[in-house]
């Protein structure tokens, strides 16, 4: 995954990008999940993300290595807070339609004082997202063990 950043550091379409690692079990563990990542990038536009997709150096080598791949392609409704000092959804782009599906990504740096409290808690949380009313697909992502935690979760509509 490291050596992944030099598809996105350079690339002018993109405003923003993470890699990030997941958690193991249904995603939300102490263990990662040494078989699954996550890209999130922000792109100029619709248009250069799905050729980056399609097309890339980056896809291909996915591509050939995986043994499955999704992709979602969000637009943003709300966004609150930053992501390292900055928040790269500032924009709001689409008003909610209830007739498609809501992809949300809630993260946190958890103060060390806290660690053990959120630890656990993380199988509570874990059960009331898997019977969640809706919910289709979650995953806990982060991009530093144990500090820096969240969730990407895709809810139908209901």
């Amino acid at each position: 995954m490291a050596e992944s950043h030099k598809y996105f550091v350079k690339n002018s379409n993109i405003i923003f990008y993470k890699l990030l690692g997941t958690g193991a079990g249904e995603g939300f563990s102490l263990v990662p999940d040494f078989s699954t990542y996550a890209v999130l990038a922000v792109w100029n536009d619709y248009e250069h993300a799905k050729k980056f997709i399609e097309r890339s150096d980056y896809s291909k080598l996915i591509r050939e290595k995986a043994y499955s791949r999704n992709d979602f392609f969000l637009k943003t409704i709300q966004s609150q807070g930053l992501w390292n000092n900055k928040n790269p959804f500032n924009k709001k782009t689409v008003d909610l339609d209830k007739n498609k599906k809501i992809g949300i990504i809630t993260r946190g740096k958890i103060r060390l004082i806290k660690q053990l409290d959120f630890w656990l808690n993380v199988p509570k949380a874990s059960n009331a997202i898997k019977n969640a009313k809706g919910v289709e697909f979650y995953k806990g992502i982060g991009e530093l063990p144990l500090m820096e935690q969240a969730t990407f979760s895709v809810w139908k509509k209901l």
